[in-house]
């Protein structure tokens, strides 16, 4: 596991470095919280990896006040060095007596421990103790971008992954607790669920949907600044293959393009996933 940590924690990536397929999948996470923060709200980010969601949040300008916590020494020795540099504790974010709340608490794929996630019943176990510690926090709203278990179970990769852990959503009622005021948005990404539980008693917000959750966020700073293929192959990996067919169209009809080969191997999957 050490092994594992320790190759996703020198890869050029910021995305992958913290487990994710693609930046853009990274960021249509952020802002499916980011859409729930209200301006000069205070977040707390639990298992904050190298702290983009503060990146995220700054880019937006929101003017919130963001926390950070991350359990893994390496990854806040990263963000300590980029610039500029976010300030997150090291800490385990999940556990009993941790005290420290917010407005809203975020937890964006964090829902593990370093353990291989393998048996079912301590696997529950974990996912309780952590929902529930992390509800606990918050003041106004803890939302949660959490793996889909079905899909992780039939990933061919995923699947494999032991930094990961995901939730049923027969799982969601046992979990919380039986008064909870919460929503489970299924159509954000493919393998995902984002789960929003109100702290009483406020009530819950407008949730948006997750293509208006995906249009926002491909239009912010940071997906901006993404080459056009990332894109393409994000649109291509949620199985939207009209929309990629269509960037595709967009970027070749400009007259300073320049395929080279890994367009064309794009180009020749994308034509793959629409024959089929």
């Amino acid at each position: 596991m050490t092994n594992y940590y320790n190759e996703l924690a020198s890869h050029p990536d910021d995305a992958r470095v913290v487990g994710w397929e693609s930046r853009l999948a990274q960021l249509v996470r952020f802002e499916a919280v980011r859409t729930l923060i209200q301006p000069n709200e205070t977040v707390l980010d639990l298992g904050a990896g190298l702290g983009d969601f503060a990146r995220y949040l700054t880019q937006s300008r929101l003017g919130c006040h963001y926390s950070g916590i991350e359990a893994r020494q390496e990854f806040v020795a990263r963000a300590l060095q980029k610039s500029p540099p976010v300030m997150l504790k090291c800490s385990d974010a999940f556990a009993d007596t941790a005290t420290e709340e917010a407005d809203v608490v975020a937890v964006v794929g964090a829902l593990v421990d370093g353990r291989p996630l393998t048996d079912r019943t301590s696997r529950f176990t974990r996912l309780r103790q952590m929902i529930q510690a992390s509800v606990r926090r918050a003041r106004r709203l803890a939302v949660f971008v959490i793996a889909r278990q079905d899909r992780l179970e039939t990933h061919p990769t995923l699947a494999l992954d032991p930094a990961l852990g995901g939730i049923e959503l027969t799982e969601i009622p046992w979990i919380l607790d039986p008064a909870a005021n919460y929503a489970v948005i299924s159509d954000l990404l493919p393998n995902d669920y984002l789960l929003v539980v109100a702290a009483p008693p406020h009530p819950l917000p407008p949730i948006p949907t997750g293509a208006a959750i995906r249009a926002t966020a491909l239009a912010h700073p940071g997906a901006r600044e993404l080459p056009p293929d990332a894109r393409v192959r994000f649109h291509l990996a949620i199985g939207e293959a009209q929309m990629a067919a269509q960037l595709l169209e967009e970027v070749e009809a400009s007259p300073t393009f320049s395929p080279d080969a890994a367009w064309h191997l794009l180009k020749a999957r994308l034509a793959l996933s629409l024959d089929s």
